[in-house]
């Protein structure tokens, strides 16, 4: 078990992964900031509720940076079909997802308390 200095290690390392989002394009500070504390708030309630429901399991997914209405208010984006930018499609974004709910692999065992994403095609 983590001490709480450990704990809060871990979540100022993953604070720190998400305010990168930020280096995406110039937009707002405050939509940075939204997206920033909700991220890390579902995270830390997703670690909550993997210890409180151990036979459970219980991840989060980042699905990486999808081509949505939400990148379009972003300067760098707006007006710019998924062409012309470097996000994943929705399908694309939603791979991880689909490879932790049905991956036929049986060897394949998802620790709860996680956060995965797609890296190289591979869930990490």
């Amino acid at each position: 078990m983590r001490t709480r200095q450990q704990q809060k290690v871990v979540y100022k390392n993953e604070l720190q992964r998400l305010t990168e989002f930020h280096s995406l394009g110039d937009h707002s500070p405050s939509l940075l900031r939204i997206f920033t504390c909700t991220a890390l708030m579902l995270i830390c309630c997703m670690r909550l509720k993997a210890k409180e429901y151990p036979k459970l399991c219980v991840v989060s997914v980042d699905p990486g940076f999808v081509y949505t209405d939400l990148i379009l208010r972003m300067p760098k984006y707006a007006g710019k079909g998924i062409e012309e930018t470097t996000v994943h499609s929705p399908k694309e974004g939603v791979e991880a997802h689909m490879r932790l709910l049905f991956d036929d692999n049986s060897e394949a065992c998802w620790p709860s308390g996680k956060l995965y994403a797609m890296k190289d095609g591979m869930v990490v």
